[in-house]
């Protein structure tokens, strides 16, 4: 077996919010020791990989020794790579060659100080092509779009394989073949795990499984045998349908599905058992959902429990911070007043919202002990993230949804958002937090009465 990632696993997005890289680079470290214990044979480099900097991810890679690949990710002035760019696997009497490409998008990640360039692919393959002729089976981990991607293919059929980072909110994505390479995805955020099963040998193009194919063609026949039986039933059809074209038709359509049929099957009979045309390649590919019902390896589960709390104690150090600021006069009073406030006027409107998950979402994190947790915070307050908030925002509340109240608490005269928006929710709602989540169905489930 071997295990492999295309990249983009180290952040969401190619940029970290300054106040909170302490506690996103410590995610990160956990995420890079876990893949390290799951025993990954080469991860790929995004430019949500580079998001806290290069030297970052070189220090990583130094630290849990996991094998980080890039062939066009290179040093400005010598144009030599800051990571491998490809390894060469033993599986049995295998040898698996990958290689890594981290794409144009991952410049936007590099910093001037870092003197790093990412080459064009065009230029890169042919030579790491050349490091890898001696390998039986080759692919590559590829940050490229997916258009470039199919134009790589069509280039170089010696690539068997392409596994393209999912980096941009697709779905898992089963095998699809352009000239003789098979272009794959699987979804962001470890979500789902990609299995591919193959049966390889020395020809190297992907083909059909015989046996099983031969199998779908005989149902495939046995079917259209009895709509023709049907059709034959009161007669010579081309006699009874003489009048009647469409039927006639169709008739003709069925025999003629009848004898291409026979036809492949004949051939792939006379292929199985006699041995004749040149074994193929064969691939069968199956997705994994990762739910968190699922037992986890225990040392993977403490390396989840020591980044967790490394995270939440930073939140604390942010959080005492937050206090001295506030003592100092710095961080000025907002427009937000919670929901208390709120209640004051609209009752039975806080007394419906006080039974929902939202009205629970701070204290879902304080269970947990993750509630300094700036990566998870955001989501389960009102208003900007603050581990220093009154009481009175540590919820989803009322604003969340209908806009700071502090003008309309002062004189109700003026108006509120009375229907928020999708982007209220989309926000926390994405894929990677809620896959179900549907806003024209789910919003019903808050519609908290009635706006007055």
């Amino acid at each position: 077996m071997v295990a492999v990632d295309a990249g983009g696993l180290l952040f969401k997005s190619n940029a970290l919010t300054p106040e909170l890289t302490a506690q996103e680079q410590a995610a990160a470290t956990g995420v890079a020791e876990a893949y390290r214990l799951m025993r990954y044979d080469a991860v790929g480099i995004t430019g949500q990989d580079l998001a806290a900097g290069l030297p970052f991810l070189q220090q990583l890679a130094h630290r849990t020794a996991l094998p980080w690949l890039s062939a066009d990710l290179v040093q400005r002035n010598t144009g030599k790579p800051f990571f491998p760019a490809s390894v060469i696997k033993k599986i049995g009497n295998l040898r698996v060659g990958v290689f890594a490409l981290s794409g144009p998008a991952a410049t936007a990640a590099l910093r001037p100080e870092d003197q790093a360039m990412v080459q064009p692919w065009q230029e890169v393959v042919p030579g790491v092509l050349g490091q890898l002729k001696k390998a039986d089976l080759v692919i590559l981990l590829s940050g490229l779009p997916t258009a470039e991607n199919e134009a790589l293919a069509q280039r170089h059929p010696e690539v068997d394989l392409i596994v393209r980072a999912g980096d941009d909110g697709a779905s898992n994505q089963p095998p699809r073949q352009v000239r003789n390479t098979l272009l794959l995805q699987t979804e962001k955020q470890g979500k789902s795990l990609g299995v591919l099963d193959i049966q390889w040998n020395a020809s190297r193009q992907w083909g059909e499984d015989r046996a099983t194919l031969l199998t779908t063609k005989r149902s495939e026949l046995d079917q259209v045998e009895w709509f023709l039986r049907g059709h034959g039933r009161k007669g010579d059809p081309e006699m009874l349908y003489q009048n009647e074209p469409a039927k006639l038709k169709a008739y003709r359509e069925l025999v003629a599905e009848k004898q291409r049929l026979e036809e492949e099957i004949k051939r792939l009979n006379g292929e199985l058992t006699k041995g004749t045309g040149r074994p193929e390649p064969l691939a069968k590919n199956r997705f994994l959902a990762l739910y968190a019902e699922l037992p986890d390896q225990p040392a993977v589960q403490a390396v989840v429990e020591r980044t967790t709390k490394t995270m939440n104690q930073l939140g604390q150090e942010l959080a005492k911070r937050h206090l001295e600021q506030d003592k100092k006069g710095i961080s000025a009073p907002g427009p937000l007043v919670g929901w208390q406030r709120c209640a004051g006027c609209h009752r039975a409107e806080a007394d419906f919202w006080r039974q929902s998950r939202h009205a629970k979402a701070y204290a879902t994190l304080r269970a947990k002990n993750q509630q300094f947790n700036q990566t998870c915070l955001p989501c389960h307050v009102t208003g900007p993230a603050s581990t220093a908030m009154p009481e009175s925002l540590q919820a989803v509340g009322c604003e969340s949804c209908h806009g700071p109240g502090r003008e309309h608490s002062n004189d109700p005269k003026r108006p509120m958002v009375k229907q928020p928006p999708a982007q209220s929710c989309l926000g926390c709602h994405t894929p990677e937090h809620d896959d179900n989540f549907d806003f024209s169905r789910d919003r019903h489930r808050l519609n908290c009465i009635h706006v007055r």
